[in-house]
């Protein structure tokens, strides 16, 4: 193996050509799971497997593994532990003789008190990372650069993740964190502490930068109602990025040839770590990124009030694969990441027999691993890896057969390891293969040396980014999650976009290359005061906004204030606001014009938490209207300079939900998007792969 492995655009390459990487995540048997040591006194009874593993992969067309070395084990104190390098060096070897790539996952920094011990130096208080404290990053480069060093020349290894993560456990007695906070405050405000202090409705006591506290609540979450969560997240960006960016410009000097991965794992983008993660923003080569079937609607019927009390998403019946919605969530997780600009990893998949988050059985997997791959190919990402390769000796394949069952509601005290009971590999225990293993064969034959199909859609759909910083994403992302399954089963594959990157708001100039804009939230009701402005420029030059109506004359802002919004008033094309009332069902829908909506549902019913707000209003006299509830305006349409705003105002949560059942497989609301798309003159195509799949998925 002579040849790196490198990067063109949103692909890899490897000696000229695409290189479709389709891997699988890689660990020991025993003990089992990603962060156990497999290399120690069980290392002769694991390294066995691996050349019958090997033989395996050739036949499914497997290039590559995420390898997992227990890192923390590699050093006593700062000292290398040769013997663990030693074992590290047979299991590449091996791997190497193969022609299997892999991505190695392990290198670690040291610890605060091993370090500092080291340099000499006093141990700080708080919290020890990257992103805030100086001799963190030292140590995490120094750490790191003992490890790849050893690598460093040799292809087999495409490369490491790197980054240095979020933060987020922390008190506000942590110096670190209070002083930087102090500073980001005082520079977002321009120094003015009494703005601050109205924005951030300071209590009394807080009458200085310093004593201005973070928002408590986050452990890790953000509340929806703390106008200081928004700008916690974006300090948190700005640093996580900054710090991540530090790491890689170090530690590629020691590993030139080598790609740097940014590693998302797989809770961050279903339940909230979005304050950590700007694609736009990443630093390295390429992006690595979980994506499990649990994580598309978190909350389950079986889960208690206080594990539901952070995830405020309807609470699902979830019992295998008939969530048609996890298309969507596959769509749009991969179209936001792409904003990186980077090749893009998508690593899925799903535990066998956990009621909680996975399938029923091995039929079920193949299917899901199937229907998350026909997303991902469609959806342009050019690497896939599986997790995991093999059951291990923690997983309910081998506890279960013992008479134990470890499960995630197992006491921690009760069992080896916190994850103990998954049960995901492509292989069983006993080293034969799943039914999954035929789709990953196929896939692998028809994905050779082909480049990904990422052409650029005329469809985006947009979030208001101040939405993504609060509680209120669960909601959100469900609605998203079902607009981009709606899209893609009427033949069109969209775009995710974000209203803001970090500190950078977008524009009209972003928005600029779409026929078709939809702002993908249940209403439109909360962003950066900016943001309307852009919008009624890029309908102005001539694109098509979908609106879902809030208010028609004010937006909540980042800060949590209500502010006069002019330009929404004009993007909403309304005469009078009459009333905001809720209104959980509709009835007597209906087309108001000619070959509209073709009265494809009659009436429906959001059975959810927060009943869903209808906005009533009286349009302006030139516009056309499109659909009726009653007497009651639904869908609407005007013109704005060169092109038009679609007014719905109801609830976009219409595409999560039929009835009280979330994941819905009903049609019944795709006429919203596939007549305005027909009037837009957006291209679909209906029989590309991922349309198919969701709508035998609905058939199903």
């Amino acid at each position: 193996m002579k040849s790196f492995v490198t990067t063109k655009g949103g692909a890899f390459i490897l000696d000229g050509k695409p290189w479709p990487l389709h891997g699988a995540t890689y660990f020991g048997r025993r003990p089992g799971t990603c962060g156990a040591n497999w290399f120690d006194e069980h290392f002769g009874y694991n390294v066995q497997f691996i050349p019958r593993d090997i033989e395996t992969m050739h036949r499914l067309g497997i290039n590559c593994v995420s390898l997992f070395a227990p890192g923390r084990h590699f050093f006593n104190k700062t000292e290398p532990r040769e013997e663990m390098f030693e074992k590290l060096d047979r299991v590449l070897e091996l791997f190497d003789a193969a022609g299997i790539r892999v991505i190695l996952f392990g290198a670690r920094g040291f610890d605060r008190e091993t370090w500092c011990a080291a340099q000499g130096i006093p141990v700080p208080d708080g919290l020890w990372h990257p992103a805030l404290q100086p001799e963190a990053l030292r140590a995490a480069v120094e750490g790191q650069s003992v490890f790849r060093a050893r690598y460093a020349g040799r292809p087999v290894v495409i490369g490491y993740p790197t980054g240095s993560g979020r933060f987020f456990r922390y008190d506000f007695s942590v110096p670190a964190v209070r002083d930087a906070w102090a500073a980001w405050l005082k520079e977002r405000f321009d120094g003015s502490l009494s703005h601050a202090r109205k924005a951030l409705q300071c209590a009394t006591d807080e009458r200085t930068w310093e004593e201005i506290r973070t928002p408590l609540e986050m452990e890790p979450y953000f509340n929806e109602d703390n106008p200081r969560s928004c700008e916690f997240a974006t300090m948190h960006q700005a640093f996580v990025m900054k710090s991540s960016a530090e790491l890689c410009e170090a530690l590629k000097k020691m590993t030139p040839d080598q790609l740097m991965f940014t590693v998302m794992e797989g809770c961050c983008f279903s339940t909230g770590h979005l304050n950590a993660y700007v694609p736009e923003l990443f630093p390295g080569d390429a992006v690595y990124t979980e994506c499990y079937h649990w994580e598309g609607v978190r909350s389950d019927h079986i889960q208690s009030e206080a594990e539901r009390r952070w995830m405020r998403e309807p609470v699902a019946h979830k019992p295998s694969v008939d969530l048609v919605d996890q298309a969507g969530y596959v769509q749009m997780l991969i179209r936001w990441m792409q904003r990186s600009g980077k090749p893009l990893v998508v690593c899925h998949g799903c535990d066998i027999g956990e009621p909680r988050r996975g399938v029923r059985d091995e039929a079920d997997q193949a299917a899901l691993i199937d229907y998350f791959n026909t997303a991902i190919v469609a959806a342009g990402a050019h690497g896939i890896c599986y997790w995991c390769w093999s059951d291990d000796e923690q997983s309910k394949t081998f506890t279960s057969a013992q008479g134990v069952e470890y499960t995630i509601d197992t006491p921690p005290e009760k069992r080896p390891y916190w994850q103990s009971g998954e049960t995901m590999g492509i292989v069983r225990l006993d080293e034969s293969v799943r039914p999954a293993g035929d789709h990953i064969a196929r896939l692998s034959r028809e994905r050779a040396g082909r480049a990904p199909n990422s052409s650029a859609s005329e469809t985006l759909v947009l979030f208001p980014m101040p939405v993504f910083q609060s509680l209120y994403r669960y909601r959100a992302n469900l609605t998203g999650f079902g607009l981009f399954t709606a899209l893609a089963r009427t033949g069109i594959l969209a775009e995710a976009l974000w209203t803001s990157a970090g500190r950078r708001v977008i524009t009209a100039a972003d928005l600029a290359p779409y026929k078709f804009v939809i702002l993908g939230v249940g209403e439109y009701l909360r962003d950066h005061p900016s943001v309307p402005g852009a919008l009624e420029t890029y309908v102005h030059n001539g694109g098509t906004l979908l609106l879902p109506l809030g208010f028609t004359d004010k937006l909540r802002d980042e800060c949590l204030g209500w502010h006069a919004a002019p330009a929404l008033q004009r993007l909403a094309g309304a005469e009078e606001l009459i009333e905001r009332a809720p209104r959980p069902r509709l009835d007597d829908i209906r087309a108001a014009h000619a070959g509209w909506a073709h009265n494809a549902v009659r009436s429906w019913k959001l059975d959810i938490a927060d009943s869903p707000c209808m906005t009533c209003v009286r349009p302006v006299s030139t516009a056309t209207m499109l659909a009726k509830a009653g007497d009651s305006p639904l869908l609407y349409r005007h013109a704005l300079g060169e092109g038009h705003v679609y007014v719905f105002t109801w609830n976009l949560d219409v595409f999560t939900f039929d009835g009280d059942r979330p994941d819905h497989t009903s049609t019944g609301w795709d006429w919203l998007l596939k007549d305005t798309a027909a009037a837009t003159k957006i291209t679909t195509d209906e029989h590309n792969p991922l349309a198919q799949a969701i709508r035998t998925r609905c058939a199903s």
